[in-house]
């Protein structure tokens, strides 16, 4: 089955022109943009998408809805899965039950999330505009993962991209500090109010999502002992430069611990430039002490947040049984909880993650979404490449940094799981026969994927 371009934009232009005559112009763009970036060149699309999903800082409101631009991107890079998957023919490649267990557990803790907001909700509309925003982020993840999975993109390309691009959000922070010490404007760095400094941020929404994005790439970037090309060590270097500038404790006690763990478990060799690293953003910290100030970290925050938790938990053990398995609903605690931030009263939040779920969903969604984790840490600590080890420090690290904020809602937390689900299943092909792998990896036009990257299937 061949699928024509002209068929995509028949079927593209008829639901821009329902979307101009139902809603209104703000939606007719949006829709405009993803008519055009539906027939740009996939490499393309895939790249601008991981972009768009570091840029969690931008948001549009439609009517009650919020949308973000890895949101309006996901549906022409949807709509090109779904053709590619009609017009392909079997691979032969089966999943591997360590991603299947984690996919299962994600399927069920989102349905959970659905049951609970429908059912327990004291804002039954609010919490399902979280839902749809979780099942969008989940959803992105879901198509990165099938896209490398069919073949769509080459699950190399995906994984260079993505580290390229987290690369570049980490530079924009670090760039974006230093400007500040230059010119003492704020662009780039928001103010702490409980410490009163300025933290780096990026594109991101705030500094803890920026750290956790910097974490990731320090990890992606990470020499492991194979492959030692030089620029890898200044990649990491600026990486962690942003992990240090976000000034959050969680992302640095994340990254320690991670590291640890992959130093510990011998799948990372301690080597002096890994010390150099380490000396060089505390060195450099010391000499722009004038420039900076003194490191503060408030007990205020700490106070808040261990306060909400105590409440929280304190509520869910007096809600009953109802509440114990399905919690109270979808962010439910800023319907009835407020809080002033930067000196406006807002929605408060549960910043601990596991404290959250538990909230939300209860025992039953704690229960699979940390069956989906463990089934990720257990699927990469068993994939002895580098690329796994890589993968695995940052799952590592975002599953410690989560406690300290909540990121789930966003598209790169999952489009970070999706590529996790990748390396998983690209180490595990050998439930496969070798003749089944090199057949598998073939593109549909009946060419062979590059002989470097054929490789590495076959070594895997």
């Amino acid at each position: 089955m061949v699928v024509k371009r002209p068929l995509l934009m028949g079927i593209a232009l008829g639901a821009l022109l329902g979307t101009v005559t139902t809603w209104n112009r703000f939606a007719a763009a949006v829709l405009l943009v993803s008519i055009v970036t539906l027939f740009m060149p996939l490499p393309a699309l895939m790249v601008l998408f991981f972009v768009a999903a570091m840029l969690t800082r931008v948001v549009w409101h439609f009517g009650v809805l919020s949308i973000r631009p890895d949101q309006i991107l996901l549906l022409p890079l949807s709509i090109r899965l779904v053709f590619f998957l009609l017009s392909k023919t079997k691979s032969g490649q089966v999943t591997p039950r360590v991603s299947a267990y984690a996919m299962a557990s994600v399927l069920l803790w989102f349905c959970l999330c659905v049951v609970s907001s429908f059912v327990l909700s004291s804002d039954v509309a609010a919490s399902l505009r979280d839902v749809v925003w979780i099942g969008l982020s989940v959803w992105s993840g879901l198509v990165v993962y099938v896209a490398a999975r069919v073949q769509m993109v080459g699950a190399g390309f995906l994984m260079d991209s993505f580290k390229w691009v987290v690369l570049l959000e980490v530079a924009s922070g670090v760039g974006g500090y230093l400007y500040h010490l230059a010119t003492h404007t704020a662009l780039g760095v928001q103010l702490n109010p409980s410490t009163h400094q300025y933290q780096a941020y990026g594109t991101s929404v705030e500094a803890n999502i920026f750290g956790s994005i910097a974490a990731i790439g320090l990890f992606l970037w990470l020499p492991t002992g194979r492959d030692e090309r030089w620029y890898k060590y200044w990649a990491s270097a600026i990486c962690l430069a942003g992990v240090y500038l976000s000034l959050t404790r969680g992302v640095w006690l994340a990254t320690v611990f991670a590291f640890l763990i992959l130093v510990m478990s011998g799948r990372v060799r301690v080597k002096p430039i890994y010390l150099l690293l380490v000396a060089l953003p505390l060195v450099a910290a010391s000499a722009l002490r004038t420039l900076v100030g003194r490191i503060s970290f408030h007990a205020q925050d700490l106070v808040v947040r261990l306060t909400a938790n105590v409440q929280a938990v304190s509520q869910w053990v007096q809600g009953g049984w109802s509440h114990w398995l399905l919690g109270f609903g979808v962010d439910s605690w800023g319907f009835t909880h407020f809080i002033f931030n930067y000196g406006v009263l807002q929605p408060a939040w549960l910043g601990t993650q596991i404290v959250q779920t538990l909230y939300d969903t209860g025992l039953l969604g704690l229960l699979f979404l940390s069956l989906a984790v463990s089934s990720l840490i257990y699927g990469l600590w068993h994939t002895r490449d580098d690329r796994a080890t890589r993968l695995l420090g940052g799952i590592l690290a975002l599953a410690v940094t989560y406690q300290d904020t909540t990121a789930l809602w966003f598209g790169f937390t999952w489009i970070y799981v999706g590529l996790c689900l990748v390396a998983i299943g690209r180490s595990q092909v050998g439930e496969v026969t070798q003749e089944n792998q090199v057949e598998s990896y073939r593109k549909p036009s009946g060419g062979c994927i590059g002989a470097v990257e054929l490789g590495e299937v076959i070594r895997d």
